[in-house]
């Protein structure tokens, strides 16, 4: 739909489009008079030109250094935004309406955010964003009301520094988008911020050999807590080993760990677990690549071999994941199979 602001000022009537989206053939009917005429009217015009093929071609005037595109009709302003990263005059911004979603999916590619899907009932599956995809490495840090602090990203073993976007529960999450490259900069909007404390994101990894230090530095982290858990559902490969895990919760909330792709591995659910357990593919020492997990909803159990941990459903259970291993650490109190 072509909605037009007619202005009388001159001898013939001016049209200025304000339209967000119209139609490309429409715009030929304007004669090439009239563009000139309204250039000469106002030097801070910006038109659209109609080339061939129905191509649009938008030139700016030279006072004007660029200009952000959203994918919002009534996007926020810039300065109501928080933004981590260098916002350009020329950036294309996608926003993410947090008061919708029913989840996220983020998408990385050698340690680089390409996508978000937002999983809403009416795109419960991101399978048309994946389709869609054609190097700082960094980690970040959602926090939610009912599933606690969630990890996106790979690893970060080294110090740093938090950056905190917004401190009060934001209406949109905005990043950049570009044709080729991975998204540089983040945003939430509005920038109202709480006069509470906010409590301090833990970023405690464990002590661990150091080759395998070396290895979980390229791998992907999730953690989720094991308490008030009331289903899980664990997802195989072809050789029964655990690729990804979701975990449901008493109070409604899920939390997925690992390489959670549904339709792709196979599922297995199970309802109010007392204990998981779980045994590392080793080819050697020093290299794990994958694992092997059994839930249980009876504390007595067995199993044929020595190499598995068993835990109760108390702590934190990390999962470590890639392409190519899957590593799971549980920080719970170990319960003994029986012999």
């Amino acid at each position: 739909m072509l909605h037009l602001d007619r202005e009388i000022g001159l001898d013939i009537e001016i049209v200025r489009e304000k339209a967000e989206a119209y139609g490309i053939r429409l715009l030929k009917l304007l004669p090439a008079e009239l563009i000139q005429m309204v250039q000469e009217y106002s030097d801070s015009a910006t038109f659209w030109r109609y080339i061939h093929f129905h191509v649009l071609r938008l030139e700016l005037p030279a006072s004007l250094l660029g200009f952000h595109i959203w994918d919002t009709p009534n996007p926020p302003g810039i300065e109501d935004c928080d933004f981590y990263g260098r916002v350009t005059p020329s950036m294309q911004f996608k926003t993410t309406n947090l008061r919708s979603v029913t989840g996220l999916t983020f998408f990385f590619s050698f340690s680089k955010l390409y996508a978000i899907h937002a999983h809403t009932h009416a795109r419960p599956y991101a399978t048309k964003t994946f389709e869609r995809l054609p190097a700082k490495r960094q980690e970040s840090v959602v926090r939610t009301k009912l599933a606690g602090d969630v990890y996106v990203g790979p690893c970060h073993l080294r110090q740093h520094r938090d950056v905190v976007l917004s401190q009060s529960s934001p209406e949109l999450l905005i990043h950049n988008v570009a044709d080729v490259g991975p998204a540089t900069v983040f945003g939430t909007y509005p920038r109202k911020q709480q006069r509470d404390s906010l409590q301090p994101f833990n970023n405690s990894w464990p002590n661990m050999d150091p080759l395998l230090h070396m290895m979980f530095e390229h791998m992907y982290l999730s953690v989720a807590p094991l308490n008030d858990v009331a289903g899980i559902q664990v997802l195989e490969d072809e050789n029964f080993e655990c690729k990804g895990m979701i975990f449901d919760y008493s109070n409604g909330a899920q939390r997925a760990l690992g390489d959670c792709r549904f339709g792709h591995y196979r599922a297995k659910a199970y309802v109010r677990p007392l204990r998981l357990c779980y045994c590392h593919v080793q080819p050697t020492p020093a290299i794990v690549r994958g694992v092997h997990v059994e839930i249980g909803s009876e504390s007595d159990h067995a199993h044929s071999g020595d190499d598995w941990k068993c835990s109760k459903m108390e702590g934190n259970i990390e999962f470590w994941f890639s392409k190519e291993h899957s590593v799971i650490v549980c920080h719970s109190i170990e319960i003994t199979a029986a012999p």
